[in-house]
């Protein structure tokens, strides 16, 4: 797997190219990382770039989240 610093140039590179580039490389390493681990591979994403910055608290993985988390992976055939 590259490094995040390899992923952010090869997405730097290809948005002069394709301003649809940062979804591609972003599918393209979920993708590699879920044949590689022979699993599923879930992204969680977030708003917590957005402005205005937000507390550490306003971000942070709740016992909600991993209930959420796992109540759907259960039902997921992988």
């Amino acid at each position: 797997m590259p490094t995040w610093s390899e992923i952010l140039n090869e997405i730097l590179s290809s948005l002069k190219i394709d301003p649809l580039s940062l979804d591609k490389v972003r599918r393209k390493y979920l993708k590699e990382l879920a044949d590689y681990l022979k699993k599923p591979v879930i992204l969680y994403a977030t708003r917590w770039m957005d402005n205005p910055i937000l507390s550490p608290i306003d971000v942070q993985i709740t016992w909600a989240d991993k209930q959420a988390f796992y109540g759907n992976s259960i039902w997921h055939k992988g």
